[in-house]
């Protein structure tokens, strides 16, 4: 699976907590030292080893996060892995947790704010599947239960788009009358979400067969 990088200030760990929850929700894999780090290892070689093992640097910006300290180091460790990638590539994303002055060094990178824009959350989703795309990394599930996660996702899904499709009428008609979407569209699309599930299921039956 995809994996994330959180760093952040030790102040913000409820507020991050909530990130977290939500790129697991999305099917990604982020790390987050107060979640990933075992009791008696050493937490700093674990926080390097994570951020050059990740596939993207998610970077929590605050008020808190301004002060030195490991956040800087990690920082420095990111944008090291990042001077060997192209400039178009997605790496290194910046994010507010609140209104608060972005360091100089880290200003050429666009950033989101999560605190005042609606939807904002679904920004930093898109700049993780474009960084996906930009650099052709392989979204491979980790281990049996990763694949099943995502398989029961798609299946939650699709049944989610039958059912709006089905009960939001108006919804449908708004989109053909702006000529946003067809009907014909709608319905290639859940027939193809259809064909994926059935894959799918037909991939995590070989593969449990294959691991007994």
């Amino acid at each position: 699976m995809i994996k994330l990088f959180l760093s952040y200030a030790r102040e913000d760990r409820e507020r991050v907590e909530k990130i977290y929850k939500k790129l697991l929700q999305n099917n990604f894999s982020p790390w987050m030292d107060t979640k990933n780090i075992l009791p008696g290892e050493l937490w700093e070689n674990s926080i390097e080893n994570a951020i050059k093992n990740s596939d993207f640097f998610i970077l929590c910006l605050s008020n808190n996060s301004i002060k030195r300290g490991m956040i800087q180091k990690e920082i420095q460790i990111a944008f090291d892995i990042w001077s060997g990638m192209f400039e178009n590539d997605i790496y290194f994303i910046p994010i507010r947790l609140e209104e608060c002055k972005i360091p100089e060094r880290i200003s050429k990178f666009q950033f989101i704010d999560l605190f005042s824009i609606e939807n904002s959350f679904y920004k930093v989703i898109e700049a993780i599947n474009e960084g996906i795309k930009r650099r052709n990394i392989k979204n491979v599930p980790d281990s049996l239960s990763d694949l099943k996660n995502i398989i029961s996702k798609l299946h939650h899904d699709y049944r989610t788009l039958l059912a709006l499709i089905s009960g939001e009428v108006q919804w449908i008609k708004y989109l053909q009358k702006t000529n946003e979407i067809s009907q014909k569209e709608i319905f290639e699309s859940m027939q193809k979400i259809e064909s994926l599930c059935s894959r799918a299921d037909q991939l995590l039956k070989t593969s449990e067969n294959n691991s007994k």
